[in-house]
């Protein structure tokens, strides 16, 4: 089983192995510092051994020279001499065998000399009570008597204590080489330690790095082969951090390469979608001289780029559109396909200064010419680039146009060969009732009344339709004045009483005060319309209020939509859900709209509990 350890768990190894190699080193080192220490105590013990033994010795010799003097004389400094002896001798063996007492040798030969030195001590003692209780000739008797056994101990303590100062001498002097010989180890070892400790530091070193080196490098070649879209080498084996973040750079890399496909086929799809939108699309590249920084530097840059913008691409629908080969557009200037328009075209020279849509002229292959909306929006880089590049939008408005002069056409048939025949009509029906024509009986002036009501609800119908396209198309003038609006809203509602009476609706305005700046006839018209219809939508009972704060609103109490968006209200022709019926106020809401948007002003409805609301505000 291959064992498997973080580099983390590597390091502390490494730290750990060179931690005991100087741990080792340091105690063999304190090891030898000890035994020279030991010899050198040796030495120093050997030394004092010595010496005691020496004094012990001579301590037993002045012992004897006092009691025979002693004997002699009677001198009682012989006696004071001989008992200071005898006190020191036990000292001096005490401390002897206290220091020799791992030399087994040493210390049996010691118990010896002490045996001896005891029964020497005895044999001095008794010639000494002897000395004090008999006559000094008998005394001197019984010392001859005891000479030769003093003599023959005295031999035997001295050849045996000349062994043991014999055997510390020996100690003593090779304390010296012994020394020498741990100094001489010490410095050997302290020369093999450093040695060992840079090889084995080398090796772990080398060993350490290398297991890292070269998988950094299977990594770092990875990386490479990512960036030259090759296959990777096979993942890193292990749980140490190279392995982990290897198998991490290979779930990136397949996932990196996973996306990268799905942005490719997302490049394909939306180069796809602009291939086959039916609108003309472009990029338009411009090359700035170089790159600035600030916008001074930028505008004369891009006034050095005019007539140089260039197509970089351009779609399929473009290319059909101006009669182009696919790709034979790119490259192309700009200049030479958009004009603008007016009484000589001049060649688009900066596309960067146009702002919102525009009408252009584009210039076909064939050299004909079609009217199109132009657009653009700026797809650069900033400063990152030294390229200005802008999306231009075309769009072919050649239909659009054809459809505009028809519906020009359109209304001027509608207010000429329409509204014309249509306002004789209405004078006619209103002047048979009058007896113009001959008398008539009472059924016919009431079909006759009929009849004029629907004439002029056309009339009005027509002339809505033609105020609400020149309001649209901003071919309608305002002459704007200062009134009253209260006037207005009376007047408003005096128009409309009829029409409310009928529809059983009671329309309360309680006055207002201020003036207003607007078109009095066109705002009147707006406020007419607005209640108009909601006086068609009401049912018979409801009431509606007219109030005036910044908002001209009209509230009906009663009145609730079916299943009806509120924004259907300002459509054309749109039918309204109501609890009884469905209705469609035609063009007065969208005309009312329209009028009040030609203000500035905005104009809406909501639906509350109570019932529903439109309003109109103006600005000012």
């Amino acid at each position: 089983m291959r064992l498997s350890l973080s580099l983390r768990f590597k390091g502390l190894l490494v730290v750990l192995l060179l931690l005991a190699m100087e741990l080792l080193f340091v105690g063999c080192h304190i090891w030898l510092l000890q035994e020279a220490e030991r010899e050198s105590r040796k030495q120093e013990t050997a030394k004092e051994v010595i010496a005691r033994a020496t004094d012990m010795l001579q301590s037993l010799y002045d012992a004897g020279d006092s009691v025979a003097k002693y004997l002699v004389s009677h001198d009682p400094e012989g006696i004071r001499r001989y008992e200071q002896a005898r006190q020191q001798i036990p000292d001096e063996i005490k401390w002897i065998k206290e220091h020799i007492k791992d030399d087994k040798n040493q210390l049996t030969l010691l118990e010896k000399i002490e045996s001896s030195v005891t029964e020497g001590m005895a044999t001095l003692a008794e010639m000494r009570s002897i000395t004090d209780k008999e006559a000094q000739f008998v005394a001197m008797q019984y010392a001859v008597k005891l000479r030769a056994k003093v003599q023959k101990n005295m031999e035997g303590l001295i050849r045996d204590l000349i062994d043991f100062l014999n055997t510390e001498k020996k100690i003593e002097s090779a304390s010296p080489k012994v020394l020498q010989a741990q100094r001489d180890m010490i410095k050997y070892l302290l020369w093999a330690g450093v040695a060992l400790n840079i090889v084995v530091a080398f090796a772990l070193a080398l060993l350490f790095t290398r297991s890292i080196t070269s998988r950094l490098t299977i990594v770092e070649d990875n990386s490479l082969r990512l960036r030259q879209r090759k296959p990777l080498r096979a993942p890193l084996r292990g749980d140490d951090e190279i392995a982990l973040l290897d198998q991490a750079f290979h779930k990136m890399s397949h996932s990196l390469r996973g996306e990268e496909a799905l942005v490719q086929a997302s490049e394909e799809q939306v180069q796809t979608i602009i291939d086959q939108m039916p609108i003309g699309l472009a990029i338009i590249q411009t090359t700035n001289a170089k790159n600035t920084k600030n916008s001074e530097n930028h505008e004369a840059d891009r006034a050095s780029s005019n007539g140089a913008e260039e197509i970089e691409y351009a779609n399929p629908s473009l290319e059909k559109m101006l009669g182009f080969k696919s790709g034979a557009m790119v490259g192309t200037k700009v200049a030479s396909h958009f004009l603008i328009p007016g009484a000589k075209p001049t060649p688009l020279q900066d596309s960067s200064l146009i702002e919102g849509v525009v009408d252009l002229i584009a210039a076909k292959k064939d050299q004909s010419q079609i009217p199109v909306e132009f657009s653009v929006t700026d797809i650069s880089l900033g400063h990152l680039t030294e390229q200005n590049k802008q999306l231009a939008t075309v769009i072919d408005v050649t239909e659009k146009r054809e459809i505009e002069k028809m519906k020009e056409a359109f209304l001027a048939m509608v207010s000429h060969d329409l509204r014309t025949p249509l306002t004789s009509v209405a004078g006619f029906l209103h002047m048979l009732p009058m007896g113009v024509y001959g008398e008539l009986n009472n059924a016919i002036v009431a079909s006759t009344k009929v009849a004029e009501d629907e004439v002029e609800l056309l009339i009005a119908l027509i002339n809505d339709l033609l105020d609400l396209e020149k309001l649209r198309a901003g071919q309608l003038d305002l002459r704007v004045t200062q009134f009253d609006l209260e006037d207005v809203i009376d007047s408003a509602v005096d128009t409309l009483y009829s029409l409310a009476d009928a529809v059983m609706v009671s329309v309360i305005f309680e006055g207002c005060e201020g003036k207003i700046a607007a078109d009095q006839e066109r705002l009147q018209q707006a406020i007419t319309k607005t209640l108009e219809g909601l006086l068609r939508l009401c049912e018979p009972g409801d009431t509606i209020n007219i109030k005036k704060a910044y908002t001209i609103a009209f509230n009906s109490e009663k009145l609730v939509l079916q299943n009806t968006p509120l924004a259907k209200l300002f459509e054309p022709f749109q039918p309204i859900e109501l609890a009884s019926a469905s209705i469609s106020l035609g063009l007065r809401l969208p005309l009312a709209q329209a009028i009040v948007l030609s203000h500035g002003g905005t104009c809406g409805a909501s639906q509350h509990s109570g019932g529903l609301s439109l309003w109109l505000t103006l600005p000012g």
